[in-house]
């Protein structure tokens, strides 16, 4: 179960490192305040990850999983 999302999660995070190196230039320059997410439907319940870009060097990530109470 977590390991459907680590690999997802391992791929963003290299792939942010990545855009640090010297004489990188993505094809798509990135804007602060952007965002995405992404719903996982490998789970039994709902559950979304979502990265959001607040300047160059600072990213975060969320993990949102809405409580059901039919399937607890």
């Amino acid at each position: 179960m977590k390991k459907t999302l680590l690999f997802p999660a391992l791929a963003v995070i290299t792939a942010l490192r990545l855009s640090a190196l010297p004489g990188f230039s993505p094809s798509i320059s990135d804007v602060p305040g952007e965002f995405v997410y992404y719903q996982d439907k490998t789970f039994e319940r709902e559950s979304y990850i979502g990265f959001l870009m607040y300047d160059e060097k600072t990213y975060a990530a969320r993990y949102y999983a809405p409580f059901d109470p039919k399937k607890s």
